[in-house]
């Protein structure tokens, strides 16, 4: 009875734990919300801060649960939650964000984050405040009310609109009450219907608490506008949130929900965002397989084509869609592109569509477009993104299954065409398993034009490293084939990567091709596998001719990079009388192409080797920053023209054995042998270090360090002590001394002399 009496007491003495708060978040089109469920007995204030605003509450031991507040919202607005241990709550906010905050019946609190307009200071002066800001000013801790705004649609606009949308020809109409804590309550306009309010109050009280704690999300039809195609530029449009699809003939209503179990356990589907935070598009968007059936093309597109206009002339928006995504299935990216510019209007399948029209025409700038970001997306994205991401992605942030499904259920004619490229891509990432099942998917459609797949073959004989390959890809080069650009392409690489001769034949055949296919999209790639020919034969004035005359219409990463092969080829070739001669014909744009500074290093090196010190100084200080290697390659510079103060200005703050080596010289040319010798000593180059000791006759440090015939010399001809003789004395033991003592000094003398190879040593 005791202990259950003890236990009794303890259980009564132990604090209770705290429940946790949920933190709900939605985002809308000018305001963030935050949802914050606090117990309806809290007393809370809110307040800015220099950074954001600060929820202060009188909660013990309060536990916010902050983990996925960012989940629905992007970090525009509100940057930042963070947990106080005093009970208290962070808001870190963006430049001119204002919060806006009311409660709810259950002692909720909403805050909304809002971006406000910057108002110039004169403005500013003349504007009456209309009331307390509510970001300043402290909410009291008494009895709280709850949002007074009335019931009816502005009660819905609370939730997702700043303004509610007037029509053109309504007269205008008192504007909505402001909301404000602890603001009277407007009363509620009079029903026409008892029984009729009673259920719209229910109804919309139900429908508002569940919006503002994240359950429902409005999806209304956007009006019908005056169609205005301005120029689009997929590469920086950003992604509008994703709408329905207006080909999917399923039915839906304008409110997408969810439960409340699905939203307490956070289950959200796999692969719905990206690590980056993008959320992935809808499968639709992507899914090029099911926009085309058996029929014949002209069939289809003629199908879609007749049904493009509606009444009075106006486009059918989901007509536009559907042509463009036929023209796509079949490979027409610029027939695509033309109808989205002339008839559609803007939205999030419009965007996801003029970039699968830049992919098929191998634009640039699909590459800077977030869906080519979306790698790890669960749905056809995948694929489209591996295609366009420039530099490649990382193998680990791509989902090849989505990748593999997506290829298979392609269109025929779009696995010929993008079998090559996407098996490439996976060699360069490091993925050959998987590139093995795109070329069997590829096979599957194969049956009669293998072109295609001969490339692919090739790809992953290369990788391989079989000996076959070159042979292969010649006699794929000599066809009259689409593939033939290709595997010439792919066989001067090779030959350039194996450091072999190119031949006059493949040059004169890529640059044949790059006229004839001027304005294309292997142009430039041709123009390349040229130049880089010459190179690779020794031939500079043609490679840095034909790099002079690319158009300017050529992607600029594609020629810098290009230069950036030649000079490094240029620098590499052993001919200093060519390499000196290029160097001071084509000094300008080498200058302007050494733009890595390894590559700068290397030709400042060689034209010191040279003697051209000058040279090298001026390429090295026109670097943005000098690295420590350039610092080193100037004071070599400097010492080779005869100026050792100038090398030793650039060794400072330099540290390393080659810096000291180096100052060791630049000191022992002006003199300074004592401190040449500690520079020697440093760099662990103890013959110097000797040699500077004779410049100063630091006889103790020679001794001490010098080698067996140094200290000889020294013995013998140092000044002798004064020792007590031994033995017998008398004149002939003293001449027989004498005579001993000038035979080792000669030969200590002769040792010596030898060393320095001084001719008459032996005389």
């Amino acid at each position: 009875m005791i202990r259950y009496l003890l236990l009794c007491l303890c259980l009564f003495c132990t604090p209770a734990f705290a429940a946790p708060i949920m933190i709900r978040s939605g985002e809308h089109e000018d305001f963030s919300r935050l949802v914050v469920s606090l117990p309806a007995n809290a007393n809370w204030n809110l307040q800015k801060t220099s950074d954001g605003f600060r929820l202060a509450t009188d909660i013990p031991n309060a536990r916010f649960q902050t983990q996925n507040v960012f989940r629905l919202i992007p970090k525009t607005r509100l940057t930042g939650v963070t947990a106080g241990s005093d009970g208290s709550l962070f808001f870190e906010t963006a430049r001119n964000v204002v919060a806006h905050h009311f409660t709810l019946d259950d002692g909720s609190i909403v805050i909304d984050f809002r971006t406000a307009p910057e108002v110039p200071a004169t403005a500013e002066a003349s504007s009456e405040p209309l009331g307390p800001d509510p970001n300043t000013t402290e909410v009291p801790t008494a009895p709280k009310t709850v949002q007074p705004a009335a019931i009816g649609v502005e009660y819905l606009d609370l939730y997702w609109k700043s303004e509610p949308e007037q029509p053109a020809q309504a007269p205008p109409s008192a504007p909505p009450p402001e909301i404000r804590d602890r603001s009277p309550a407007p009363p509620d306009p009079t029903p026409p219907h008892a029984q009729i309010s009673e259920i719209e109050k229910n109804l919309l009280r139900q429908i508002g608490r569940a919006a503002s704690q994240g359950l429902i999300s409005l999806d209304p039809n956007e009006p019908s506008t005056a169609q205005q195609h301005p120029e689009v530029d997929i590469a920086t449009e950003p992604l509008p949130p994703p709408r329905s699809d207006p080909i999917a003939l399923e039915s839906h209503i304008a409110f997408r929900s969810m439960t409340a179990i699905d939203r307490d356990q956070l289950q959200t589907p796999r692969n719905t965002y990206t690590d980056a935070g993008e959320t992935c598009p809808p499968e639709s968007y992507f899914d090029v397989g099911a926009w085309v059936d058996d029929r014949p093309v002209f069939v289809q597109i003629g199908d879609v084509r007749r049904k493009l206009m509606g009444e009075f002339d106006i486009p059918d928006q989901s007509r536009v869609i559907e042509l463009a995504r036929v023209y796509i299935a079949f490979g027409f990216g610029v027939e695509a592109r033309a109808v989205l510019d002339d008839l559609a209007e803007p939205g999030p399948d419009v965007t996801a569509l003029r970039y699968l029209a830049a992919m098929l025409d191998d634009d640039p700038i699909a590459r800077k477009s977030p869906y080519a970001r979306m790698t790890e997306c669960n749905n056809p994205v995948a694929l489209w993104a591996l295609l366009g991401a420039s530099p490649p992605p990382q193998k680990r942030s791509v989902n090849f299954g989505a990748v593999t499904r997506s290829y298979s259920a392609l269109p025929p004619d779009l696995r010929h065409v993008l079998g090559p490229k996407l098996v490439s891509r996976l060699i360069a990432i490091g993925a050959p398993d998987v590139a093995q099942s795109i070329r069997a998917a590829l096979a599957r459609v194969s049956v009669e034009d293998k072109s295609a797949l001969n490339v692919v073959d090739v790809h992953l004989a290369h990788d391989v490293g079989t000996k076959e390959t070159g042979a292969t890809l010649e006699k794929l080069a000599q066809r009259n084939a689409p593939d033939a650009v290709e595997a010439l392409l792919m066989l001067i690489d090779q030959e350039l990567e194996d450091r072999r001769v190119v031949p006059d034949v493949q040059i004169e055949q890529a640059l044949a091709l790059a006229f004839e296919l001027s304005g294309g999209t292997e142009a430039p790639a041709l123009l390349r596998a040229a130049t880089l020919g010459y190179a690779s034969q020794g031939n500079f004035d043609a490679a840095f001719a034909a790099s002079s005359e690319w158009p300017q219409a050529i992607d600029p990463e594609t020629q810098a990079e290009t230069r950036a092969r030649l000079l490094t080829m240029f620098v590499e070739q052993p001919d200093d009388a060519l390499f000196l001669r290029l160097y001071f014909a084509q000094r300008e744009p080498i200058s302007t192409a050494a733009t890595d500074g390894s590559l700068r290093t290397a030709l400042a090196n060689r034209l010191v080797g040279l003697g051209m010190a000058d040279a090298a100084t001026e390429l090295l200080k026109s670097a943005d920053e000098l690295t420590k290697t350039d610092k080193l390659l100037l004071a070599r510079a400097a010492l080779a023209g005869l100026d050792p103060a100038a090398g030793l200005a650039h060794l400072r703050g330099v540290d390393g054995s080659a810096a000291d080596s180096l100052r060791g010289d630049a000191l022992s040319r002006l003199g300074r042998h004592d401190d040449a010798r500690m520079a020697y000593l440093r760099a662990g180059d103890e013959e110097k270090a000797r040699a500077e000791a004779w410049h100063i006759g630091d006889w103790n440090t020679l001794h001490q360090y010098g080698d067996p015939i140094e200290k000889n010399f020294i013995d013998r001809f140092s000044p002798p002590e004064d020792i007590e003789s031994e033995g017998e004395t008398g004149p002939i033991n003293a001449a027989k001394s004498l005579l001993a003592a000038s035979e080792e000094e000669r030969k200590a003398l002769h040792d010596m002399l030898e060393r320095f190879e001084i001719s008459g040593a032996g005389n």
